[in-house]
């Protein structure tokens, strides 16, 4: 019996243990459900429900004169959620307009048939489904039509329409300083102004509360947002587009007719230290050229004989001579220090002026004259280098800029030969931009401007910073040394190497470079970089300037006759068009002959008069790009592409003026 009785007791316990496990699980859940239920809906919601960040619209980059250089334009997606609020309280509305909208589709788009989209929409009614993707790439006014058509036009609560905002960054110009523009990645290196003014370009994100559905998508959960984005500020460069475009489209022509391997060519305002034109082509490797790296701040070289402008400087501001006196060439060969020093063409000459030296590019003058003169003391002529600045960067917007490198006596790489290689541009490494600099400094009477390429920055088109000519040095060398050097530059184009650059109807100034590349571990090669710095009018310099053309393989390396064409192509354009430079020519006819226009296209013609652009038959996209670069407001009407517009194709206009555009079939 006592065991029985045991065996009993131990039942009941275990049934009263599992009933009032079952009466706690009862009131647990009435008390979640009931005392608590607020406090765990808003926990579930908080899993499933959040806000999320919206994009802001990044800010343009613009040239000098406002055209587009770089601008985002909105796409859109376009999705419907099937389980809508007001599509599954009344099914039949679904059923009665989905034939309408699939027409509406159809015609629209024309990649489908209405009856294709039908069954496509019907399919994912069906089913259910939260976010059916209907179409990608969809334009500003495409989707505010898209709102009108049925079923669509009660929203996204009633009518379950989803629209998503996508933004693609254009560069209307092409390839047209597009290294220089550059370009801003999330999960790789960014470069150009993209990279530096990514800060005042980005904008700040908004928020939109959004809900987590199957599949781990977000949906929005209404059509408008918490928090607005606030769009990025523009930004105002110095570019010319004019200018740029010619001198992209003469260096590029130069480097296929001499088969080069890279080019750079930077055009500068005198005055300021603005760059108006940066281009740098690389060959592709088929014949063509792309933008792929920034040469003109970012290639650190040896610059050859346009450093022989930096070596007259040295020799004049120490007073050690004047361009008026002589000096032996010995028929282009000397033996010094060891070493052989030829001209780089073959001559006669031997007792001439410096200035006669200068001219011809004597690599045997100004390593005579360097060791004559620097050999005893060459900290002298390192102290005189870093007078000019040649050991500083500048600083420009665009990053990658490098610092020059060359060395110094006490140097472990520092050699007997050392100097007289630094004489005409060996042993020594510069950038493009850093060379320009001088240049530029000795065409603006002695003051060394920094290159800048950015001018201002815009926001809802109020100005918020402005960047103005900066001076580094007020008088980088004494006038009587100044009056030498231009006299020097003038010569060259005049009666020296860069004679076939010579204008009748404006006078320039420069120097030719032509330096051997070297070969890692090998010393000097057979490849060469041609180059020219200078600037124009040389009586009033308005323009400075450096090409350089890397590896030229067709038969011709020297400065003169491979980089220099593109200064002249680019002083010839800028010459024709500015009235400030020209000088008065009684004929006008004999002008129109003599002005070498031929890098003048149509295009820049029509854009210099003010001319309304024709954009009759145009893609929407194609057509605001055409005329907000032109600086005129658009109003659209309709979709399509365009088939009239308000103000006649080719009569003038004032800038901010407006024009309709409409749009049809």
């Amino acid at each position: 019996m006592s065991v029985k009785r045991d065996i009993l007791i131990r039942i009941y316990l275990v049934f009263l243990a599992v009933a009032v496990f079952g009466v706690a699980i009862l009131v647990q859940g009435f008390r979640i459900q009931s005392v608590r239920g607020d406090y765990w809906l808003s926990k579930s919601d908080s899993l499933s429900v959040r806000f999320r960040s919206i994009e802001a619209e990044r800010g343009n980059i613009m040239s000098s004169d406002g055209r587009m250089l770089a601008t985002t334009l909105p796409t859109f997606e376009i999705r419907m959620d099937m389980k809508a609020d007001g599509l599954v309280a009344d099914e039949k509305y679904f059923e009665n307009h989905v034939k309408a909208l699939s027409q509406k589709l159809a015609s629209t788009f024309r990649d489908k048939s209405a009856n294709e989209y039908e069954r496509q929409l019907t399919r994912a009614w069906y089913k259910g489904a939260r976010y059916h993707l209907v179409k990608r790439r969809v334009n500003y006014n495409t989707m505010l039509a898209m709102k009108e058509w049925p079923i669509w036009e009660r929203g996204q609560y009633k009518g379950g329409l989803i629209v998503i905002e996508h933004s693609t960054r254009k560069t209307p110009f092409g390839k047209l300083a597009h290294r220089s523009i550059g370009y801003n990645r999330e999960n790789a290196e960014s470069i150009g102004l993209e990279a530096a003014f990514n800060e005042e370009l980005q904008g700040q994100e908004g928020q939109r509360l959004m809900q987590r559905i199957a599949g781990g998508t977000w949906i929005p959960l209404n059509d408008k947002n918490e928090i607005e984005p606030r769009n990025g500020n523009d930004i105002i460069t110095t570019i010319d587009v004019n200018v740029q475009d010619v001198t992209e489209s003469a260096l590029e022509y130069v480097l296929a007719d001499n088969q080069a391997e890279w080019g750079c060519a930077v055009i500068m305002e005198v005055a300021t230290g603005k760059i108006r034109a940066i281009a740098n082509l690389t060959s592709n490797g088929s014949g063509g050229y792309v933008e792929n790296y920034n040469y003109a701040v970012g290639y650190r070289g040896e610059p050859g004989s346009t450093m022989k402008l930096v070596t007259l400087a040295a020799l004049l501001e120490d007073e050690h001579v004047a361009i008026t006196d002589s000096v032996d060439l010995n028929r282009g060969y000397l033996r010094l220090v060891g070493r052989d020093i030829y001209d780089s063409e073959g001559h006669p000459y031997r007792n001439v002026t410096i200035k006669k030296a200068f001219e011809r590019s004597s690599n045997v003058a100004f390593t005579r004259l360097a060791h004559k003169y620097y050999q005893k003391n060459p900290k002298q002529f390192i102290k005189r280098m870093k007078d000019f600045n040649i050991d500083q960067k500048y600083g420009i917007e665009i990053p990658g800029e490098r610092t020059p490198l060359f060395y110094e006596p006490g140097d472990e790489s520092w050699s007997n030969m050392s100097l007289t290689s630094l004489s005409f541009g060996y042993e020594i490494e510069m950038t493009p931009i850093q060379m320009l600099a001088f240049y530029n400094a000795i065409a603006n009477d002695g003051k060394l401007m920094k290159p800048y390429l950015v001018e201002k920055v815009v926001k809802n088109n109020e100005v918020v910073k402005t960047y103005k000519p900066e001076v580094v040095k007020k008088n980088l060398v004494s006038n009587n040394t100044l009056k030498q050097l231009q006299q020097c530059l003038v010569g060259v184009v005049k009666d020296g190497t860069g004679k076939n650059l010579f204008s009748e109807n404006y006078q320039a100034a420069g120097k030719t470079g032509t330096t051997k590349l070297a070969v890692p571990g090998h010393g000097y090669g057979k490849y060469y970089t041609a180059s020219f710095a200078g600037y124009f009018p040389a009586d009033n310099p308005q323009y400075s300037c450096i090409i350089m053309v890397n590896k030229p393989t067709a038969g011709k390396y020297y400065g003169s006759s491979v980089a220099g064409p593109v200064f002249k192509q680019v002083a010839d354009m800028l010459y024709a068009r500015s009235l400030t430079i020209q000088k008065e020519l009684n004929d006008t006819t004999q002008f129109a002959q003599k002005s070498p226009a031929k890098m003048i296209t149509e295009q820049d013609i029509q854009i210099q008069g003010g001319k309304v652009p024709d954009v009759r038959k145009m893609g929407l996209d194609d057509a605001i790009y055409v005329l907000e670069n032109a600086g005129l407001r658009v109003r659209v009407v309709g979709r399509g592409i365009v088939k009239q517009q308000s103000l006649t194709p080719g009569s003038n206009y004032q800038r901010g003026a407006t024009i309709k555009i409409e749009l049809g079939t």
